[in-house]
């Protein structure tokens, strides 16, 4: 009795501490995940202003020296691979805020699947609970049949229904009231 309480108590504490590792691992997933979006972000923004400023040069080079093709050409080429840097930024961005949000429905799906069992349990327990007392109830009745003849399971079949709090009726009460074992009845003179 007691290993296998032993072992209940393991496999139990087992499933527990695999629970609450998950539940870290998933915490810090999501704080990495966080962190990498702030570093992504804070880089789009460098990005993003390096973008304006080569934008800029490229347009003061337009308006002054129109003629020079190569030096626009190389700065269109840079604005070019800037907005492509920031295209794969945003897709790392996207990427991760839709990780979290697997990972944040992963859990509400858990907490939900857990409440359909608890009311699934509960359904059980009621169901449980009203077979229980209609078979207690035929069990009484089929008991009270034969203890019309038995005073002994008469008085036994009292005894139980008040430990087990059932309401007597005051008819049921007076055809349980008779001495006990031992006790002198009353003679009438």
């Amino acid at each position: 009795m007691s290993q296998t309480f032993s072992k209940a108590a393991r496999l139990k504490w087992q499933s527990l501490e695999r629970r609450i590792f998950d539940v870290v691992m998933q915490k810090m997933t999501i704080v990495n995940l966080e962190a990498d979006m702030e570093r992504l972000s804070k880089k789009r923004e460098e990005l993003a202003l390096l973008q304006e400023a080569l934008q800029g040069k490229r347009g003061k080079l337009q308006a002054e020296s129109p003629e020079e093709q190569k030096g626009l050409q190389e700065l269109n080429e840079e604005i070019e691979v800037l907005t492509a840097n920031m295209d794969y930024i945003n897709d790392s961005i996207a990427d991760c805020q839709a990780t979290i949000m697997q990972l944040e429905e992963t859990k509400g799906l858990q907490v939900a699947q857990k409440e359909a069992q608890i009311r699934l349990l509960e359904g059980r327990l009621r169901q449980t609970d009203v077979t229980s007392s209609s078979q207690n109830h035929v069990i009484l009745d089929a008991l009270r049949e034969k203890a019309e003849s038995h005073p002994e399971l008469q008085a036994l079949i009292y005894n139980v229904q008040q430990e087990n709090g059932y309401a007597s009726t005051d008819e049921e009460i007076s055809e349980f009231s008779w001495p006990r074992r031992g006790a002198s009845p009353s003679l009438s003179p």
